[in-house]
């Protein structure tokens, strides 16, 4: 059965309605409406699909801002934890008119994804299921590799998806990505984490206690959304394990990287990250561009985003050899 793609639209009798498709890699999409709110956009086609992204039935909800042509690669974006899709809507405006053809992705758990299970299983789920939303996105964008962009654990995430599967990426740029634990974390939490996770895995942590450097931001979700409900401690443990990997992980990129960092914020350990990138010896350049007036999730803040979007244009300017209208 072929798909055919139609601009976002609610049916008249107000409920949702969905068409399956079945692509070249076997991977079922179904489009479906989106909320009302994201109607505002003139030249941008607005679509939604679910795209499944396990043998359980678990789907995550995936949105494109479309262009009528694009002279530049997909861009898809990574969010942060305790965030939606939804958050986005500026900044995928901001690179739509620029010309970008943009998507994002509820993380399973979080907005509209992943109902069946309704929390974050694994660290590694989230890096898998990245992979099925780049593969659907190659396959609708001519087999153009993508240009990911990852804030905060989402940064993380691009770190060990660039890892995996390399051939995957075209360029990535991480947001203020989660790198270290900060100062933050003692010892004798660390421990209490990694123990209480091996005897109750599956207990969440209560928001209070959720360490700093996983920052759960966000806002309440929408009626159709579901409430993300924090994180389990097998998940937290798995978050550490991947921050003592990172420089492995980084070393092993096989694709240009660019990582905006905040400066004078408490929480973001700054002085890790240079550390960090001060002993990698990979064969592809990371550019670390400090920037200050900016939070740890500044793509979802209106004016800390046209900051950081000021320091994004050059690098992909000159990662895609063609000029960006500003």
């Amino acid at each position: 059965m072929m798909e055919t793609e139609k601009p976002e639209e609610l049916p008249a009798d107000g409920q949702e309605t969905m068409s399956l498709g079945r692509d070249s890699h076997g991977l079922v999409d179904g489009q479906i409406p989106a909320s009302p709110e994201d109607e505002d956009d003139r030249d941008t086609q607005n679509l939604v699909f679910t795209v499944p992204v396990d043998h359980s039935g678990t789907s995550v909800y995936l949105k494109g801002w479309l262009q009528p042509e694009s002279p530049f690669p997909p861009l898809v974006l990574v969010h942060d934890l305790g965030e939606n899709v939804r958050m986005y809507k500026n900044f995928a405006k901001e690179l739509g008119d620029k010309g970008f053809h943009v998507y994002g992705f509820d993380l399973r758990g979080h907005g509209r994804s992943g109902r069946l299970l309704g929390y974050v299983p694994h660290f590694e789920s989230l890096v898998d299921d990245l992979l099925q939303v780049v593969a659907w996105i190659r396959y609708k964008s001519n087999r153009q590799l993508p240009i990911i962009v990852g804030q905060g654990v989402g940064g993380l995430i691009t770190i060990f998806f660039h890892k995996k599967y390399p051939e995957y990426v075209r360029q990535c740029v991480l947001v203020a990505p989660v790198i270290s634990e900060g100062d933050t974390m003692s010892p004798f939490y660390r421990t209490f984490i990694r123990t209480m996770a091996e005897i109750a895995p599956r207990m969440r942590l209560p928001r209070a206690i959720v360490p700093q450097f996983l920052s759960l931001g966000g806002t309440e979700p929408s009626k159709k959304q579901q409430k993300f409900q924090g994180i389990t401690l097998n998940f937290a443990k798995e978050v550490m394990n991947a921050i003592g990997e990172v420089p492995q992980a980084i070393t092993a990129f096989n694709s240009p990287g660019m990582i905006i960092a905040p400066q004078q914020v408490g929480r973001y350990d700054l002085k890790a990250l240079k550390e960090m990138l001060s002993g990698l010896e990979s064969e592809y350049d990371i550019s670390l561009v400090e920037v200050s007036n900016i939070g740890t999730q500044p793509l979802t803040t209106q004016e800390e985003l046209l900051v950081v979007l000021d320091s994004i244009y050059p690098w992909l300017e000159e990662q895609l050899g063609t000029s960006i209208e500003r």
